[in-house]
């Protein structure tokens, strides 16, 4: 299914706290490809999506998580990896921008082997490059051995 063109925000019936968030961005419009997955993925529902770089597909992914978490859960709800270091970074910033009005969600960026730093205090959303996915298996794997 192809989209070709964005809705309001304010029409795909997101939380008063992720929309404060957008419109706190000037953002009132959805790209193509957020009209396209944010609503079967709020539907818990599988999406695939391919879309040029500077479309919007941070916020395709990342207003679903977000609609689904529960603030103030001491649990790891979602984990988002990245190829870079820097793209994890972008996208950290992103989010944490889009829950500027939910407090209780933690996000943390993981890279290389600085993790352990950012570990404290049960993270909600985990966003990682794969060489931070893969120190974190390898030190859990450690302490269990």
């Amino acid at each position: 299914m192809e989209f070709t063109q964005g809705v309001r925000f304010d029409a795909l019936g997101l939380t008063e706290e992720v929309q404060r968030a957008l419109k706190k961005k000037n953002i009132e419009e959805s790209t193509p490809v957020q009209a396209g997955c944010i609503p079967p993925m709020r539907e818990w529902k599988d999406v695939i999506a391919k879309a040029p770089t500077g479309t919007g597909k941070t916020f395709a992914f990342g207003i679903p998580i977000i609609e689904h978490i529960e603030p103030g859960s001491e649990e790891t709800e979602a984990v988002i990896l990245a190829p870079t270091r820097e793209l994890a970074m972008q996208i950290t910033a992103e989010l944490r921008d889009l829950c500027v009005y939910l407090p209780g969600v933690r996000i943390v960026c993981l890279y290389g082997i600085h993790f352990c730093l950012y570990m404290k205090g049960n993270p909600i959303i985990i966003k990682c490059c794969s060489s931070g996915l893969k120190s974190i298996f390898l030190r859990c794997m450690l302490r269990y051995l």
